[in-house]
């Protein structure tokens, strides 16, 4: 089993995000981690080029889907496509 791993690399143009002992914890950032956990990943945000998907990698998506703009913008699109309120 892989481990999620919390990445401090050389070579960053910005500092990857580290995510906390809760969110390694959190049943949803489990899942996304078992999904990305053997991708090759390339986030030109914060640094060029790719690497084996990590516990940065898995809280960038992690927060951006808990982001509350993110989740309405979700809900609304989700509205839109069943014709009905959620």
């Amino acid at each position: 089993m892989n481990k999620i791993s919390r990445v401090y690399q050389v070579g960053y143009d910005y500092e990857m995000p580290s995510p906390t002992d809760n969110e390694i914890n959190d049943i949803s950032f489990q899942a996304i981690w078992e999904v990305i956990k053997d991708w090759d990943i390339n986030v030109p945000e914060y640094y060029t080029g790719y690497c084996g998907g990590n516990g940065s990698h898995v809280k960038l998506i992690y927060d951006k889907l808990n982001d509350k703009k993110c989740l309405r913008n979700r809900k609304q699109k989700l509205e839109k496509l069943n014709g009905d309120s959620i």
